[in-house]
């Protein structure tokens, strides 16, 4: 653990913790958002009650199918290198869903966009309590629950 703490310091410590804590802003910002967006894509592509209900708990399983992919992954390549994967791959997905004029096509890329974010999220975490001291991680801990509820306020 002091091998981490010595090779990480200063301002890589900011950035880590600054990403990872934005990333669970969004996270959350973007599940509060997907309840909220519920009734205009409902209506905007004439879903029933038992669809709109099927695209949520999809897309809330390829959070967790991501995360466990995540933890996998960044033991195998190493969990920079994953995160930066995730996030080029979540980038474009939600870019191809965004520009989705069916709504099959949509959930299949908006799965796969929260499969990245599972995939990113506990890896930015794990690297950003790597990163701190250990007399620091509870400050850390602290920043990304903030960071949590302001996502669930503002979402």
């Amino acid at each position: 653990s002091s091998g981490i703490n010595a090779e990480y310091g200063g301002l890589s410590q900011i950035i880590y913790v600054s990403a990872s804590s934005w990333i669970f802003f969004i996270e959350l910002l973007s599940l509060i958002s997907d309840g909220i967006l519920l009734p205009i894509i409902k209506c905007e592509w004439q879903l029933t009650s038992l669809q709109s209900t099927a695209y949520l708990v999809i897309t809330r399983m390829a959070l967790c199918f991501g995360g466990a992919i995540g933890g996998v992954l960044g033991d195998r390549i190493g969990r920079r290198l994953s995160i930066l994967v995730g996030l080029l791959f979540q980038i474009t997905m939600t870019t191809v869903a965004l520009n989705c004029y069916d709504i099959t096509l949509y959930v299949f890329f908006h799965t796969l966009n929260k499969a990245a974010f599972g995939i990113i999220l506990p890896l930015a975490q794990t690297l950003a309590m790597e990163s701190c001291p250990s007399a620091k991680r509870f400050l850390v801990k602290v920043t990304f629950g903030y960071s949590g509820c302001a996502g669930l306020i503002f979402g």
